[in-house]
């Protein structure tokens, strides 16, 4: 798509590449640490207790004087 080819990011990694800075290895390596932490941690909250219903707008708006 469009909007893909002005993705920043896989053109910085390109040239990282180019420059010999990254690797393909390093890559992969960081997104599977990455994948695995957000699996963990949407895991965990999953887990989580229910909030209070008391709770439902909390942080939803800012406080006055804050």
């Amino acid at each position: 798509t469009a909007a893909a080819a002005r993705d920043p990011l896989p053109r910085w990694r390109d040239r990282l590449y180019a420059l010999g800075l990254w690797s393909e290895a390093e890559d992969r390596a960081l997104w599977d640490k990455t994948r695995g932490r957000v699996a963990a941690d949407a895991e965990q909250a999953e887990r989580a207790a229910d909030p209070p219903p008391s709770d439902l707008l909390t942080h939803l708006y800012a406080e006055p004087g804050r």
